[in-house]
């Protein structure tokens, strides 16, 4: 009998999965992508809404990155980074050759409830992960036979970013926009080299760029040398970057400590020259790094004393689409009935630290002790922290990767943005509270129904 008459067992098609994803690109720095079998569909209609909420809101993030320069109520509510503006500011100093923009791409991260009710949780606007893997993983997917059950039709609603090309292709015609040529940029993905293995996007980078047919290099900040005139990697000339900012920022009194370099700062001096002499292309750049995807610009969106600098649509999508978010400040009106109250109702809450991603540092009230509760509210008074609304996410079952068995699964979904635009959907499912990748959790191949 012929074997595509045959049902494959979940544990068949899971084995053969990852077989597909190891030979074509489905990797993370050479090991297997972790993703499930098991896709998931999400509502057409609520992704229109939630794509115009969110490019209101990057807009939002835009005008405050613009005020940070200069208004000194914005540059407070980040005191852990004053120490920290002259780097800042250096990403302002290509801003005019960057298209006017300081977010070129984004990845807002949300959760949906049981009753379907979504809020973000936190920005990247740094280094967003998926931009490649998502649409590598949806093509492996879909080349697969023995998972054309899984998807009962194609007439599915197509993204942007379903386009394994459209990342690339969008710094392409953004370098030939700025350099007004046709010519095709040399693009280098510029890292901290101690933490590459963290990063989610290299592989994707070069096999897709080399489909393209591009120059491309990728290099630690340590690795650049700037003469002047141009800034290069092994002699060879960088058009544009694309920054892999390590977040592995900690705070120690009171300070973000950031680690962008893999050593020291110095290593980076020539990287800085080159952008602030405009010699270079670099996105996303240090204001991204800093301060819009600090946590704490989630709670200045929602605070009511900055609204005057909003228009009222932004102001709409804002207060919609945010999860409650705030900073404990010992100044703040009624602060004490305030603090009591999270410590009261701590499993309505987490709190986070603010520079920090990737899972690290999240405290989820209902998971902890009250006394640990009570002293990690303490240390967030005017500390480095915000406190976020705590909202339990949708479950599913899903096949899980390693186990090939069907399991519930907690699910987050992402929405990315390029150029201003919502251009695609990622979707992470895990068995534990935090959801990502580095916490046990595991990718979702995701679809579009009307």
């Amino acid at each position: 009998m012929d074997r595509s008459t045959i049902d494959y067992s979940n544990e068949e098609k899971n084995s053969l999965f990852q077989e597909k994803l190891k030979n074509n690109g489905g990797t993370i720095n050479g090991k297997v992508a972790a993703t499930t079998i098991t896709p998931l569909f999400f509502s057409a209609e609520k992704y229109d809404k939630i794509a115009c909420q969110s490019e209101l809101i990057l807009e939002a993030i835009e005008i405050i990155l613009r005020l940070y320069r200069v208004d000194i109520e914005i540059q407070s509510y980040y005191p852990e980074l004053y120490h920290l503006k002259d780097l800042i500011n250096i990403g302002y100093d290509s801003l005019d050759s960057s298209n006017g923009r300081l977010n070129h791409f984004a990845r807002f991260d949300f959760i949906e409830n049981e009753n379907g009710n979504i809020g973000i949780m936190e920005f990247n606007t740094a280094t967003p992960g998926g931009l490649l893997i998502v649409p590598t993983l949806k093509k492996i997917f879909e080349s697969c036979d023995f998972l054309k059950d899984e998807v009962k039709t194609k007439e599915f609603p197509i993204l942007p970013m379903d386009d394994t090309r459209c990342f690339l292709n969008y710094l392409i015609g953004l370098f030939q926009k700025i350099k007004e040529t046709s010519l095709l940029p040399t693009i280098a993905f510029v890292l901290n080299k101690k933490h590459q293995s963290l990063f989610t996007d290299m592989d994707q980078f070069l096999q897709v760029g080399k489909e393209m047919g591009l120059d491309l290099l990728v290099a630690g900040y340590d690795e650049l040398v700037y003469n002047g005139q141009v800034l290069s990697y092994n002699g060879k000339g960088i058009d544009i970057i694309w920054n892999k900012f390590s977040m592995q920022a900690s705070v120690v009194n009171g300070r973000v400590t950031p680690q962008y370099y893999t050593e020291t700062p110095e290593e980076a001096k020539d990287f800085i020259q080159a952008v602030k002499e405009q010699k270079v292309i670099a996105l996303n750049g240090f204001p991204s790094y800093f301060i819009s995807e600090n946590k704490k610009t989630l709670a200045l969106l929602l605070d009511k004393r900055f609204h005057h600098h909003f228009t009222n649509k932004q102001i709409k999508a804002i207060q919609s689409l945010i999860l409650p978010t705030f900073v404990l400040s010992s100044n703040q009106d009624k602060f004490k009935e305030f603090k009591e109250n999270i410590i009261k109702n701590k499993d309505e809450y987490v709190i986070k630290s603010s520079s920090d991603t990737r899972g690290r540092a999240i405290f989820i009230g209902k998971s902890m002790s009250q006394n640990d509760w009570n002293s990690l509210v303490e240390q967030s008074v005017d500390g480095p922290f915000v406190i976020q609304q705590f909202i339990k996410s949708k479950q599913s079952m899903a096949v899980c990767p390693q186990s090939a068995n069907e399991v519930l699964m907690n699910t987050t979904l992402a929405i990315f943005i390029l150029g201003g635009k919502a251009s695609g959907l990622l979707s992470r499912c895990s068995p534990n509270l935090i959801h990502n990748v580095f916490s046990g959790g595991f990718m979702q191949v995701l679809y579009l129904v009307n």
